[in-house]
């Protein structure tokens, strides 16, 4: 990750450049205690070897450019590319991006580090940031959307499932395959792959193939906080969401699956929460019916925005102010039960 200031403007760097810089490579020692967080261990979850840190992108030089027509390099032009339309579309100022571009790029792109602080706080607090971390609720909703699609186009349906299997791949590499991204795209392939070869797949089966392919790639996976809660998570609502929808009236706009879904991941990881954080929140469980549909309507709408920004700038100018509707709905939505402090409480 290269972070600059407004004294050191960062350098135009693509997948596969190669650069040249002066750096200080840091110790990766951390805390001695037992049971304390560590480092080490955390970094080989990532699959990071070690850090460095240098006092300015100044002391990074190019050497030379990734090859031209090489995928990795063109899907990292094209990412750039489609986060100038953002930030020209919107803008805080000439040379940065509003609180809602922050959101709808890491909704679309998954780059959170721009994110306003307070934004990212009342996400964290009410329990919807997993919106904002792609993660399998994204790739739930693109497969939905672009499954939508090719059935709305009347493509057969086993040709539908290749061409998924296709954009997630690409999806993936577009997003920078950061964990959350490669195990969600993972299970969704595994499932897809799985409906090619039989038109009956056993979910069970789906997630320990994913689980089995992740730890064979990197084992210290295992112990990585995001591969328990995705696991945990889905596991839960394969094995409880059948149960739970069966208690639960039927309501209008899919309210109850949602409802049920809701209810069916947060028994699976209530228990990794609260040994990780020393935090319960059960507002997701009521937030998440509005908060879910509101994140895949600004998605819906982004993937429409992101091809008109470069068709018609005039159009995506008139789309633009409906997306910024949503994300500030979607930010609202956080604040619904900050007057009621008990509904988020501390353990021990």
């Amino acid at each position: 990750v290269l972070r600059s200031t407004e004294l050191s403007p960062p350098l135009t760097l693509y997948a596969q450049d190669k650069v040249k810089v002066s750096a200080q490579v840091l110790s990766p020692k951390g805390f001695q205690n037992f049971k304390t967080f560590s480092l080490s261990r955390y970094l080989k979850t990532k699959n990071i070897h070690n850090r460095a840190f240098s006092k300015s992108s100044l002391l990074v030089e190019k050497l030379e450019s990734g090859k031209k027509f090489s995928p990795l390099h063109l899907i990292s032009v094209v990412r750039n590319e489609l986060q100038k339309k953002i930030e020209e579309h919107f803008p805080s100022s000439p040379s940065s991006i509003s609180p809602q571009g922050a959101v709808l790029e890491a909704l679309l792109l998954g780059e959170r580090e721009r994110m306003d602080v307070s934004v990212t706080q009342s996400l964290q607090k009410s329990g919807l940031y997993h919106l904002i971390a792609i993660s399998g609720a994204h790739i739930a909703i693109i497969s939905f959307l672009i499954f939508s699609l090719l059935k709305l186009m009347r493509i057969p349906t086993r040709i539908s499932y290749l061409l998924m299997i296709i954009f997630l791949l690409f999806y993936s590499l577009l997003v920078e395959g950061s964990p959350s991204v490669t195990r969600a795209t993972v299970m969704a392939l595994a499932f897809l792959f799985g409906k090619l070869i039989w038109k009956k797949v056993n979910l069970l089966n789906t997630l320990s193939i994913a689980a089995f392919f992740l730890l064979v790639h990197n084992p210290f996976s295992l112990f990585d906080l995001g591969f328990q809660l995705t696991f945990a998570a889905t596991l839960s609502i394969i094995l409880f969401h059948p149960r739970i929808i069966k208690y639960l009236p039927r309501l209008p706009l899919r309210i109850s699956e949602i409802l049920a879904m809701s209810v069916a991941a947060q028994l699976g990881v209530l228990p990794l929460l609260a040994s990780a954080f020393n935090r319960v929140s059960f507002s997701p469980l009521i937030l998440n019916l509005a908060a879910i549909p509101l994140a895949g309507l600004i998605m819906a709408l982004g993937y429409i925005f992101l091809p008109l920004a470069f068709a018609s700038s005039f159009l995506a100018r008139l789309l633009a102010p409906c997306i910024k509707f949503c994300i500030d709905l979607l930010i609202k939505t956080s604040h619904l039960f900050d007057p009621v402090p008990f509904i988020s409480y501390r353990i021990p």
